[in-house]
């Protein structure tokens, strides 16, 4: 008997205004043997109302979206017990990531059809549910507190100036934090960030060895860090080693309790739904979502497998956007822009068009174009910014930064030219290439002859 499914397409992604849904429900009928009912979302609250009224009789909702598109429908699918698909059509799509879920849609449907039912932990605060991570502190807010007057008064220090102001004492709390065995540890922090699943913010790891289904939850607090500390500790904190920082708390548990002085706002999956005091704890094994067969080592089927073709086009992609954004972030950071920063700025602009006609030739294999993971690209700004300002030499620097990308953009063109793509996004990609070496040379130029 066909399976009944719900289709939720969340209306503000670019599939849900305008993709063609056919080849993907061509997928799940087919492949699948699925009756897929389709509706678009408005807005979180509009998930939950869809699934409301079309949920009587269905075996499975797949949702398509983010992932606080996922987290909207946690609450209701875990009430009703209905299993999740997932298309991943969001910036960051950590519980994809977390599931094995590939990155194109059309292998998510794949996954979605001759995959297996697997059960997952949900995590719980304060009655609200969620997949990832739930946090309380100002750490998450790096990138918003980047603002454009604070950059063009003060260029080049505005990172480190920034940094401080997020990371440092001035938003740090003191919070009391209890765990499942009535230990309390008392703590001055600036992030109590307690994770359920594997990855957050765009591949970050809450902690090295944590599970969507190994019944626990992972907590840790992160303590005021100076600008210095902070170029040193990232690493650890991207990989989950909280536990080897120095004035950081690691903790594992099934319930945490954080009170904090005053209320402050907590999120989950990146959507603030409650406030302090609150007390975490985990379901075990709560819902059953939609897993590839080759997760766990349990065979792998062609069919599950991204086009090598799209892999190589969908590569080029993402270290072209990842190379125009650095430089076009690069290029915004004097109120007087110099020759650098102009050069930076004409070599990005002339590379959107490219970026168009790569992802219409993407779209037009039966893909969709994937984005440079948000939360790295930021941390990756940071990184050159504190390496300019120890260096002493910004132009050098900066340089040395776009043409870095530029190598990774011209070793995913060279194999994207190796791979059976038809001639006309090959003739792209080949005038692409050549604008490579040029724009490398003319930035190092530019710099050598900056003051």
């Amino acid at each position: 008997m066909a399976r009944r499914a719900l289709l939720i397409v969340n209306e503000n992604s670019s599939q849900g205004r305008d993709g063609d849904l056919r080849p993907l429900l061509d997928i799940l009928r087919h492949d699948g043997d699925m009756r897929v009912d389709v509706h678009k979302s408005r807005s979180r609250e509009h998930v939950a109302e869809i699934i409301a009224e079309h949920g009587d009789g269905i075996d499975l909702v797949i949702m398509a979206g983010g992932d606080g598109t996922m987290n909207a429908a946690v609450d209701i699918l875990h009430e009703r017990d209905i299993a999740l698909g997932l298309l991943p059509l969001g910036t960051a799509n950590d519980l994809a990531r977390t599931l094995g879920i590939p990155a194109g849609v059309q292998a998510a449907c794949r996954a979605i059809a001759h995959g297996r039912p697997h059960r997952i932990d949900l995590g719980r605060v304060n009655g609200k549910l969620f997949f990832n991570v739930a946090s309380v502190g100002a750490a998450a807010q790096l990138s918003k507190q980047l603002d454009r007057e604070l950059k063009a008064r003060w260029g080049v220090l505005s990172y480190p100036i920034r940094v401080r102001d997020v990371l440092g004492d001035a938003n740090a709390f003191d919070a009391e934090i209890e765990d499942d065995q009535g230990a309390v540890e008392r703590v001055r922090s600036i992030q109590v960030a307690v994770g359920n699943g594997r990855f957050y913010g765009g591949g970050m790891k809450v902690a090295e060895e944590s599970a969507i289904d190994d019944g626990r939850l992972d907590l840790y607090s992160l303590e005021p860090q100076s600008l210095w500390r902070l170029v040193l500790t990232l690493p650890f904190i991207r990989s989950g080693r909280h536990g080897k920082l120095e004035g950081s708390v690691a903790m594992t548990g099934t319930r945490f309790t954080v009170r904090t002085a005053e209320p402050l706002d907590v999120s989950t999956d990146g959507e603030v739904t409650t406030r302090t005091p609150a007390t975490f704890d985990i379901l075990p094994a709560a819902l059953t979502v939609m897993v590839p067969k080759d997760r766990n080592g349990e065979g792998v089927t062609r069919e599950m497998l991204r086009d090598d073709r799209v892999v190589a086009l969908d590569d080029v992609i993402v270290a072209l956007k990842r190379s125009i954004a650095d430089m076009e972030e690069a290029a915004d950071t004097h109120d007087e822009p110099d020759s650098l920063d102009r050069t930076l700025r004409a070599i990005a602009s002339r590379r959107h068009t490219v970026v168009t006609t790569l992802e219409d030739a993407l779209r037009a294999l039966g893909d969709l174009p994937s984005a440079p993971d948000a939360d790295r690209q930021t941390f990756s700004h940071l990184a050159l910014r504190v390496r300019a300002l120890l260096s002493g030499d910004e132009a050098r620097t900066l340089a040395d930064a776009a043409c870095s990308d530029e190598d990774a953009l011209a070793e995913a063109i060279e194999a994207a030219l190796d791979a059976d793509l038809p001639d006309a996004v090959k003739h792209t990609l080949r005038a692409l290439r050549g604008d490579v070496d040029r724009a490398c040379d003319e930035i190092k130029a530019v710099a050598a002859a900056r003051p």
